[in-house]
């Protein structure tokens, strides 16, 4: 009887399996589409405005890309639960990283 080989069916696997892992992530992982937000108390437009240095427009668009950001970060959880060392909104590219 022949001997088996099993590293080569195992590399492929391996290599399907994080090409495939990996292919989920980046349509999450890109910039939020706007879309609409929950109402923002006025003392805390104000307060982002005072803060951060935004306008009205864009208190709007940081909430709006930080909304989307968390429905992302769900749904990343309940894909890859604790393979996911953390997950975090960067303001300055208004992305969603993983690690």
């Amino acid at each position: 009887m022949r001997p088996v080989r099993h590293r080569p069916l195992l590399t492929g696997l391996a290599t399907v399996t994080a090409v495939v892992g990996l292919g989920v992530l980046p349509a999450h992982a890109g910039p939020p589409a706007p879309s609409p937000t929950a109402p923002v108390p006025a003392d805390v437009r104000a307060a982002m405005g005072r803060d951060l240095g935004l306008s009205a427009e864009g208190v709007r668009d940081r909430m709006a890309a930080e909304q989307a950001a968390e429905r992302v970060a769900t749904a990343v959880r309940a894909t890859v639960g604790d393979r996911v060392a953390g997950l975090w909104f960067d303001a300055s590219d208004g992305r969603l990283h993983a690690a």
